[in-house]
């Protein structure tokens, strides 16, 4: 037998009828991307990154594109994509040596 009063329970009823999630299509895209914590294993291109990673990728774009000199719209995407990439990869490869350095 369950030690949760009648009243209890009741409350707990109607208090889940409030909390039922997002009702509209924008609230529900905007929720979507609630989870992630930073941003190294998304792979939706329109998944929001975490600030100092946005950061970090927004100058690595500006050296890709100082660099390859994108010629058009195409250039231009996978020069993000790859400034991406590489900031990624390079905060993974700091992660890295911080867990390895707290081993030893």
């Amino acid at each position: 037998m369950s030690t949760t009063s009648v009243a209890r329970r009741a409350a707990a009823r109607e208090n889940g009828k409030k909390s039922t999630g997002p009702k509209t299509d924008q609230g529900k895209a905007r929720s979507r991307w609630n989870a992630i914590s930073h941003g190294l294993r998304a792979t939706h291109p329109d998944a929001p990154l975490p600030p100092d990673l946005a950061a970090e990728v927004a100058a690595e774009t500006i050296i890709f594109n100082d660099g390859l000199k994108p010629q058009n719209a195409l250039e231009e995407r996978l020069v993000g994509r790859a400034a991406a990439a590489s900031a990624r990869w390079m905060r993974l490869s700091h992660a890295e040596l911080q867990i390895t350095a707290q081993r030893t």
